[in-house]
């Protein structure tokens, strides 16, 4: 396993340490029954298919946890994140957007 291996490793076990931590949380102020959450946290990396070589695919590696009653519950957690979200802005394009550009245009960076 290489160094950012490794590193990346460490951090989703730090992150479920952490939702393990959350658990404690709601258990030692006893509001289990009442508390909710989602808790998603991972590692997002490109990933290139050999055998479908025009289309990049993100390879997503994550720790999650909720604590959920209800579908409507579910529903409404979930609108909420869609309203509250604001997109990074971006002044300028990146590496990933300039292959992103490249790459529809069929050229590819070395």
């Amino acid at each position: 396993m290489s160094d950012e291996d490794k590193r990346k490793h460490a951090f989703l076990l730090e992150v479920q340490r952490l939702s393990l931590q959350l658990e404690d949380l709601m258990d030692y102020y006893d509001v289990r029954d009442t508390a909710t959450y989602i808790l998603l946290g991972g590692i997002v990396e490109p990933y290139r298919s050999e055998e479908i070589s025009k289309i990049d695919f993100k390879k997503f590696s994550a720790v999650y946890s909720y604590l959920i009653d209800s579908e409507l519950i579910l529903e409404e957690l979930i609108d909420f994140i869609i309203h509250t979200y604001e997109p990074p802005e971006k002044d300028e394009l990146d590496d990933d957007d300039l292959d992103d550009l490249l790459h529809g245009l069929g050229v590819e960076r070395e």
